[in-house]
C-alpha cells in the first residue's frame, strides 16, 4: 500500500477528536506518546469456529484487510483465556453468592469482584478472596495473605470526563438491541457499532451534552435498531450523520450480539492520571484500615485497556516514582493483557 493512501485510511479509522491529534503529531505541533501513535479497534466477534474464520470476522468486524490479521497462536491463547476465566470464577463464586443474597447491589460491584478475581489469579500471589457474613463497606474486599487478613481497594485508572458520554452511547446501542431482539427474532448476528462522538445526534443534541427529549431518545434508539438491520439483512436505510459505521458479521449460533465499539489513539498523560488516581484514596487509606481492622491495605488500580477512556499502551508508559503511600502496596492491573504491575511497596520497617 503507498504510504499517502495508508496515512489516510488510518485516519479514517479514527474519531475527529483523535484525528485532529494524529494530524498535529505529523506536523510537528503535538509530541508524539513515547511508543509512538498507536491505533486500537475494539470490537466484538464470536470465537466459535476455526482461527481461520475467526480471522474473517475480525477482517469484517474491523474493516482491516484480512492479510493484516495475525493469528498466530490464537487457538492456544484462547485456551489460556478460558482457563483463566474459570479460575476466576471459581474463585469468585462464593462472594458472588453473597453479593446475590443482597437487598441492593449494583452492577459495579460485581465488576469489582471480577477484577480482584482477575487480580488474585493474575498475579499468582498467595492469596485467598475472604468471604465475609455481610459485604465490606470500606475497604472494598479483604484478602487472607498466610494468617493475616489485609484490606484491598479497588478502583479504575479512567478519564472520568469521558465517562458519561461513553455510558449515553452503550445505552441508546443497549436499547436498539432490546428493540431487534423484540421486532426481529430471527435475526442473529455480530453487530459493532462506531459512534461519531462529535456529531450532533438529534437537533442540537448529542451524547456529550446528553439533553434528550424523551421522544428524541425513543427516535435516535429507533434509527440505530433500523440501521443494524439494514446493514444485516442488506437495505437501504440512510446511515445517520451520529453513526460512523456498522460491521455485521452472521453468528456460527442463533444469537444477537450488539456492541458499541471504538477506534481510538493509545493515549498520553499516563503519569499524570494515575497520581491523579492515587491521591483522593490516600486521604481515605486509615478509614480503611480501621474499618476493617486490618494492620495493612493495598490499592487496586484496574485499566480495562479496551476503550478511549482507558487507553494506554503499559509496554511503552513512563511510571513515576511513588516515595510514599499510606497503602502497603499498589498494584496496576490491565485486565484486557492480564499484565500486573507493582506500582509502588513500603519498604520493610517503614
Amino acid at each position: 500500500m503507498e504510504p499517502e493512501k495508508e496515512w489516510l485510511d488510518f485516519l479514517d479509522k479514527l474519531s475527529p477528536e483523535d484525528r485532529n491529534t494524529a494530524i498535529g503529531i505529523r506536523l510537528g505541533k503535538i509530541s508524539p506518546p513515547p511508543g509512538g501513535m498507536m491505533i486500537r479497534t475494539v470490537v466484538k466477534i464470536s470465537k466459535l469456529g476455526t482461527p481461520e474464520e475467526m480471522r474473517a470476522r475480525i477482517a469484517a468486524a474491523t474493516g482491516f484487510p484480512i492479510e493484516a490479521i495475525n493469528m498466530d497462536n490464537m487457538e492456544a491463547q484462547q485456551q489460556s483465556e478460558d482457563s483463566n476465566w474459570l479460575a476466576v470464577a471459581a474463585l469468585t463464586q462464593p462472594y458472588h453468592d453473597l453479593l446475590d443474597a443482597q437487598p441492593q447491589v449494583t452492577p459495579d460491584k460485581y465488576e469489582e469482584l471480577l477484577d480482584v478475581g482477575r487480580f488474585v489469579i493474575d498475579s499468582a500471589l498467595p492469596l485467598t478472596l475472604v468471604v465475609p457474613e455481610t459485604p465490606t463497606l470500606y475497604p472494598d474486599f479483604l484478602l487472607m495473605r498466610a494468617n493475616e487478613q489485609i484490606g484491598l481497594e479497588h478502583t479504575r485508572l479512567i478519564r472520568r470526563e469521558a465517562i458519561p458520554t461513553i455510558k449515553a452511547a452503550k445505552q441508546f446501542v443497549a436499547n436498539a438491541h432490546k428493540l431487534l431482539l423484540s421486532a426481529n427474532p430471527d435475526f442473529f448476528g455480530t453487530v459493532n457499532v462506531f459512534i461519531d462522538y462529535n456529531h450532533q445526534v438529534a437537533g442540537e443534541h448529542n451524547f456529550e451534552n446528553r439533553k434528550f427529549t424523551v421522544s428524541e431518545r425513543k427516535q435516535v434508539t429507533q434509527q440505530i435498531a433500523d440501521y443494524i438491520y439494514s446493514v444485516g439483512t442488506g437495505g437501504n436505510f440512510p446511515k445517520p450523520a451520529f453513526i460512523e459505521k456498522v460491521s455485521f458479521v452472521p453468528n456460527p449460533e442463533p444469537r444477537l450480539d450488539v456492541n458499541l465499539s471504538e477506534n481510538y489513539l493509545a493515549k498520553a498523560g499516563f503519569s499524570e492520571l494515575l497520581l491523579d488516581t492515587i491521591r483522593p484514596k490516600e486521604l481515605l487509606a486509615e478509614t480503611y484500615l480501621s474499618s476493617a481492622a486490618v494492620k495493612n491495605c493495598w490499592l487496586l488500580i484496574v485499566m480495562d485497556g479496551v476503550s478511549s477512556y482507558s487507553g494506554f499502551d503499559l509496554l511503552t508508559v513512563a511510571f513515576p516514582v511513588i516515595a510514599q503511600s499510606n497503602f502497603e502496596r499498589i498494584y496496576l492491573l490491565e485486565a484486557i493483557s492480564h499484565r500486573v504491575r507493582l506500582v509502588y511497596q513500603k519498604e520493610a520497617g517503614n
